[in-house]
């Protein structure tokens, strides 16, 4: 994850960059500046004491009077800072500071860019393992539960998404399905019965079933949760739901509750491909169990025939 230092009473202190999204001179860095320096810090930003960034990190910019901030880009793609002061030393930051940092700024930039591509391309191969192994359980027509669960620990897995919920609507004649789902301490709980009543239910939760998505930036708050309510507590939450034929066969929601990490409208449209693959392996299984489903009624007739001959 990105991070920037800073120091803080003489140790180092590692403050992630989403929470300081939020300051000017970041949001200024973001733009067309390279390098932000400022001769006197404490008296242009009127920085209080133990000023709080979004009540997470704390940094002590009380006495800082020369600072420094430079821009980490790639390719012209904002992709961090690098901010330093002197505040328990006293020395001026010279220009050649200045020159040092940029060129110590240049290679951190390309350090951050070269870490992320690394990850975008393992977790591309992950993902392409993963749906050909699904692929191959259908071929071998392996059991609707068994391929969900690997769906269900790929996201989990390979996003590093907290906590996911996969629901299949009741195959026609029958009243339990098959699904998964993950507990507020994180456990991965199986759902084994669930009747139409209660997965139309848990579809009215759901604000509209006529997109891929659904993202709510704050559940709990939205949907009034309370204490004792299983969703209690979640900020980012998105629902898939899934269908064939315009009917809903299917449900898959996701939040980040054990970390806060954020769940963003991006990270929703990252697990698209993953949908996709639940909403095909359930359609997959429908036709397989309607397949048998003849098959019986076929040999049963043929069976009533022949003991009538």
């Amino acid at each position: 994850s990105d991070v920037t230092g800073f120091v803080k009473e003489g140790k180092a202190h590692a403050v992630p960059l989403k929470d300081l999204s939020a300051v000017g001179w970041l949001s200024f860095l973001k733009g067309e500046a390279d390098i932000l320096y400022t001769s006197k810090y404490e008296e242009r930003y009127a920085m209080p004491p133990g000023k709080t960034f979004n009540s997470v990190e704390r940094l002590d910019m009380q006495g800082v009077g020369e600072h420094c901030m430079v821009a980490l880009r790639v390719q012209g793609e904002f992709v961090g800072s690098v901010a330093v002061d002197n505040k328990y030393s006293f020395k001026p930051i010279t220009e050649a500071d200045k020159r040092t940092l940029q060129a110590f700024a240049q290679q951190a930039a390309i350090a951050i860019h070269q870490k992320r591509l690394r990850a975008k391309y393992e977790k591309q191969a992950a993902q392409q393992k993963l749906f050909a192994e699904v692929s191959h359980a259908l071929d071998t027509n392996l059991p609707l539960k068994y391929i969900l669960k690997k769906l269900y620990d790929g996201i989990r897995e390979i996003e590093n998404i907290d906590r996911v919920g996969i629901w299949v609507a009741p195959l026609i004649g029958e009243s339990g399905y098959y699904g998964w789902g993950t507990s507020r301490e994180g456990a991965t709980v199986p759902f084994t019965e669930v009747d139409r009543a209660e997965f139309t239910d848990i579809l009215k939760s759901i604000p509209s079933t006529s997109l891929a998505y659904n993202h709510c930036p704050n559940y709990a708050e939205e949907f009034n949760s309370k204490p004792n309510d299983e969703m209690y507590g979640v900020t980012g939450h998105a629902s898939f739901p899934l269908s064939s034929d315009a009917e809903i066969i299917g449900l898959v929601c996701v939040d980040n509750l054990l970390t806060n990490n954020p769940l963003t409208i991006e990270t929703a449209e990252a697990l698209l491909p993953y949908t996709k693959q639940i909403e095909n392996v359930i359609r997959e299984c429908y036709k397989r169990y309607q397949r048998k489903r003849e098959e019986e009624r076929s040999k049963c007739l043929s069976d009533i025939v022949t003991a009538t001959i």
